[in-house]
């Protein structure tokens, strides 16, 4: 069983950090950085120590969770890759919809490139 573990206050102006744990034992975090007074960027992390082919079962249930357990929460969104197709598919499993691109928004391999844009708000779970 998934669980979030809330590491700071209620404060809506901060970040939030959760941990993400199965049998206790820690797979992953959760950074869900302000900004705006209901919005929140969220930093999915540690993913590698998720079970191969479950990556998209635990964000589900964190985002799913996040919106249950974050009552200051209502959008959440993903800059991604454009080249990274495994992220891309995890943001559509998780029900997220593509809103739109950042052009060459990060370096990645000595060059920039462009970032996709995908979200999810409370009434679309």
């Amino acid at each position: 069983m998934l669980s979030l573990e809330r590491r700071e206050g209620p404060q809506t102006h901060l970040p939030i950090f959760l941990d993400m744990k199965r049998d206790e034992l820690v797979i992953g975090q959760i950074l869900a950085i302000p900004i705006s007074p209901n919005s929140y960027q969220v930093h999915l992390t540690d993913v590698m120590k998720m079970e191969r082919g479950f990556t998209s079962v635990y964000a589900r249930q964190a985002i799913l969770k996040g919106f249950r357990d974050i009552p200051e929460l209502h959008h959440i969104y993903a800059l991604l890759p454009k080249h990274n197709r495994l992220a891309i598919k995890v943001a559509k499993d998780c029900g997220m919809k593509y809103e739109g691109i950042i052009a060459k928004s990060f370096l990645y391999g000595g060059k920039m490139e462009d970032s996709l844009i995908y979200s999810i708000i409370r009434e679309d779970i």
